[in-house]
């Protein structure tokens, strides 16, 4: 709220004295908005093999119209993601990268951010995110003969029965 009030005075024709006084009052109403962005704005999926680091970026920014006061960051399946902003002023922004360690399930989960105005009014926001796992294709061949996997044999008369011995295995993993 602002009150404000100019005076004038001047002087007439005929030498005297004037003065008026209006004061005016301007209400600015409290506007207070946060955002939060994890990886991208709104849902948002990735996929990445199993045992992989997942890295994710979160950005807040103070989209209201007043300052916000003990901001703080929740992200409950991703605790190395949860932060203490602390201040954040009209129209600033904190980004910042979290990652959670050898991840072997997928999980989707939420990051929310919580703020205050100085006359105790309360923002939040939530993005979520989803994290999908793969198993890693492969595929592993082994070929080995009865007994031990090298052989010697020095004439022709042995060929066939070297074909017949010979077993091929394959695993898929």
């Amino acid at each position: 709220v602002q009150t404000c009030a100019l005076p004038i005075s001047g002087e007439t024709a005929t030498g005297g004295q004037v003065s008026d006084s209006d004061p005016s009052t301007v209400v600015i109403e409290e506007e207070p908005g946060i955002d939060i962005r994890k990886e991208a704005e709104g849902p948002d999926s990735r996929t990445f093999v199993s045992g992989s680091d997942v890295v994710f970026t979160i950005t807040v920014e103070n989209t209201g119209n007043v300052a916000l006061q003990n901001v703080t960051v929740s992200d409950p399946l991703a605790p190395l993601c949860s932060n203490a902003i602390g201040m954040l002023a009209v129209g600033a922004s904190v980004a910042y990268e979290c990652t959670v360690l050898n991840v072997t399930q997928g999980f989707e989960n939420v990051a929310t951010v919580t703020g205050e105005t100085a006359t105790g009014g309360q923002v939040s926001d939530s993005d979520p995110s989803t994290v999908v796992i793969v198993e890693e294709p492969g595929i592993d061949i082994r070929k080995e003969a009865e007994g031990a996997d090298r052989r010697t044999f020095r004439s022709e008369e042995h060929t066939s029965e070297l074909q017949s011995q010979f077993r091929i295995s394959y695993a898929v993993f």
